[in-house]
């Protein structure tokens, strides 16, 4: 009876984390106004033309991302009330669908952790950079291209998942969300159809090696994201967009491979440093502490982690309040709307520059070497270290852009979405409350200082 009681009050402390998320997602939502730019086109477009015509115009004019021209069209015909509502759920759905996608991966949880992992994920969002999550998450067209379809990604991936971890639990209900949702998904937004295509292919295989046979639900699942996702690229206004878009890049057309290269991975370390700093300083912490505590290795290799993650946080703490020392790349991108009409060279960085390129690189190296020693079997090794490498790829599509630099911090959206991920199934490694605690309260603390040091930059 004890053990019902328990499990009954971990269920409600669970709904309550849901609850109070949403409602202070509503809250930030209703102070959104509409701004001039592309909300205000969107608003429209909305009221001047039909559904499909609108649809048509998009696809042969501008891009092939047809489903979150959808979601933006039907967002702005039924006005601002609507999205408070339907945005505030969807950021809820988005914690709820990692957090299924993480109690997957762990297969057995107990009810108490689970109440914990809610209310861990619920935090994390603060870990977010600002802009990233303001741009993709609460600008009214941001929302609709980005959250949305990233949302729909992660429901799409839960059975996908499910397959990899406990293939004997994998119900053919779950694809009826799932499936509908991997569509939206290849339609919205190529970096997150792009993750749970390639994932899901790896589910596949992985399930044929072991049971000598193909998932016929998730190969449909697969097959249908990978139409989509063509259907995307071949549409008239992708190519003709890719025209318009040099003028944001003049250069692009005309770099050298390497060059392109050079300023892909510029981009990436860039991004790592300014927007995801906090959520990296999170998975080097749980991964450190999950390496010492369970891992009967050398002391000398403890020592050498312990140094080199401590190092990393406190960079990170560093770069919080306002120092550019580990954060300045020398990428030289001018404020605002602007075209770049210079990128940087190897050999147009200064020493500091390039000292900060350098650090970045050795924090991206050391959380791929922790994330794979805090593995427990293969498969969960080889999951951890892809998901790093698939928010590192889900950033160079800079080498295919010439407006990621002036797309905004809203592109690095699926990464953050892909670290906040690793963070939680390290959080649920951790088997001691305690600990846990301790780490949900930096991740409150450290979540507030990135956004409180944000708003006083964003002030001035």
């Amino acid at each position: 009876m004890q053990l019902v009681n328990d499990v009954k009050k971990c269920k409600w402390l669970e709904r309550t984390c849901y609850c109070v998320f949403f409602l202070a997602a509503f809250f930030l939502c209703r102070i959104i106004k509409y701004s001039d730019g592309d909300d205000a086109y969107f608003y429209e477009m909305a009221h001047s033309m039909g559904f499909f015509e609108y649809l048509k115009m998009r696809y042969i004019t501008w891009e092939g991302r047809m489903t979150s021209e959808a979601m933006t069209y039907i967002s702005m015909y039924l006005g601002k009330s609507f999205w408070n509502v339907a945005n505030a759920g969807m950021l809820t759905l988005l914690v709820g669908g990692l957090i299924k996608v993480i109690k997957k991966i762990s297969v057995q949880m107990e009810p108490q952790k689970e109440a914990a992992l809610t209310f861990f994920m619920c935090t994390g969002i603060l870990m977010m950079g600002v802009p990233v999550i303001g741009y993709a998450g609460f600008w009214i067209t941001g929302s609709t291209f980005y959250l949305w379809s990233v949302v729909a990604g992660i429901w799409a991936a839960i059975p996908i998942t499910e397959l990899a971890f406990s293939p004997q639990e994998v119900s053919w209900k779950s694809y009826l969300y799932a499936i509908p949702c991997g569509f939206i998904a290849s339609m919205g937004l190529e970096q997150i159809a792009a993750v749970v295509i390639t994932f899901g292919a790896l589910a596949i295989i992985y399930h044929f090696y072991k049971e000598k046979k193909i998932h016929i639900l998730t190969a449909i699942e697969i097959v249908i994201m990978i139409a989509g996702l063509v259907l995307l690229f071949i549409s008239p206004g992708t190519s003709a967009r890719g025209g318009q878009e040099l003028e944001w890049m003049p250069e692009f057309d005309t770099m050298s491979v390497p060059h392109h290269i050079f300023i892909t991975l510029q981009w990436i370390l860039s991004s790592f440093a300014n927007y995801h700093k906090v959520l990296v300083s999170a998975v080097l912490l749980l991964a450190m502490i999950f390496y010492l505590s369970y891992n009967q290795k050398k002391q000398k290799n403890k020592m050498v982690v312990t140094v080199l993650t401590a190092a990393g946080v406190i960079s990170v703490w560093i770069s919080l309040f306002g120092s550019s020392l580990f954060s300045e790349l020398g990428m030289g991108v001018p404020e605002g709307m602007e075209p770049v009409i210079k990128t940087a060279t190897l050999s147009s960085l200064s020493g500091s520059e390039l000292f900060a390129c350098i650090w970045q690189v050795i924090l991206l190296v050391l959380m791929g070497v922790l994330l794979w020693k805090t593995g427990e079997t293969l498969l969960e090794k080889s999951v951890m270290l892809l998901i790093l490498l698939a928010s590192i790829a889900s950033a160079a599509v800079m080498y295919f852009s010439p407006t990621m630099y002036v797309s905004g911090p809203r592109v690095m959206f699926v990464t953050a979405v892909l670290l906040w991920i690793l963070t939680g199934i390290l959080f649920d490694k951790i088997r001691s409350d305690k600990v846990q605690a301790l780490i949900t309260g930096y991740v409150a603390v450290a979540g507030i200082v990135n956004v409180v040091v944000y708003a006083i930059d964003f002030i001035r």
